[in-house]
Formats: C-alpha cells, sequence, structure tokens
C-alpha cells in the first residue's frame, strides 16, 4: 500500500479543480499557468534533507526500511525543468512524522501547494514555510 502526494506552483490561478489539474500533472500534461520548477533544485533540496537519497535521474528514492518514498516528475520541456513534483509514499512513512514535515518543507520552499487525492484537498504551504524552517535547519 502507498500514498500520493502531489505538489505544485500556479503562477496564476487556471481556474481548473486540485482534482483536474491532479490528473493532467499524472498524464505529464502541463495545465496553463503552473511555474517552472529546477530539476536541479528540486534534487538538492531533498538531498539536503534526505542523506543517501537515491538520484535515479527522472526520479528519487529514498529507502529507510518501511519508511521509504519516491519522488518523481514530468519534463517540460527538457529534462531541467518540471511544472510538478509527486511522492509516493510507503506506509510507514506516515508513521513518521517527522520525515513527512520535511517533504512539505521542501515543497514549501519551492512555493508549491500540497494536493492529497486521498482527501481530494489542496493544502497552500506557504504560511507554514516560516514555522516549518525554524524546525528543519537543512531544508
Amino acid at each position: 500500500m502507498s500514498y500520493h502526494l502531489y505538489f505544485w506552483k500556479e503562477v496564476f490561478p487556471s481556474g481548473l479543480e486540485p482534482g483536474v489539474l491532479c490528473d493532467l500533472v499524472c498524464e505529464h500534461e502541463e495545465p496553463e499557468g503552473m511555474a517552472r520548477l529546477s530539476v536541479s533544485r528540486l534534487k538538492t533540496l531533498f538531498n539536503e534533507a534526505f542523506p543517501g537519497i537515491q538520484d535515479h535521474g527522472p526520479q528519487l528514492v529514498w529507502e529507510e526500511g518501511d519508511d521509504g518514498f519516491e519522488v518523481a516528475w514530468p519534463f517540460v520541456p527538457t529534462s531541467t525543468e518540471t511544472f510538478a513534483f509527486s511522492v509516493n509514499c510507503a506506509d510507514g512513512l506516515l508513521r513518521d512524522r517527522g520525515a513527512v514535515d520535511r517533504i512539505i518543507a521542501i515543497a514549501g520552499r519551492l512555493g508549491c501547494a500540497l494536493y492529497d487525492p486521498q482527501v481530494e484537498r489542496q493544502y497552500i504551504l506557504a504560511d507554514a514555510l516560516e514555522a516549518r524552517a525554524a524546525t528543519y535547519s537543512t531544508v
């Protein structure tokens, strides 16, 4: 069993519901209004927050017993940029609140919102960034 989280940043509101945006992201279609994110910056932030994370090119893998996760993203128009990323968490990771908070803090540093399709809810992370930054100095 796994738990998926999706992250993106809109430059201007697309007018689409978060669930529709998530479906487009899953199909690697770039909705209008999405900000471009640097894949290099994304990888750097995950490397800092999760030492030992494995870089497999178009995805990152962190294996920590039952607490692992995979980070993946669509490429647009080259492998150096993306408009979104997803984190596929193993069930054990959900019991490790610190790891989940570090993932959310990374998204906050990138200015991204979080969409949780399991509960069909979007969370804006920018407001929570300052509180998390004090807790996670490496993120």
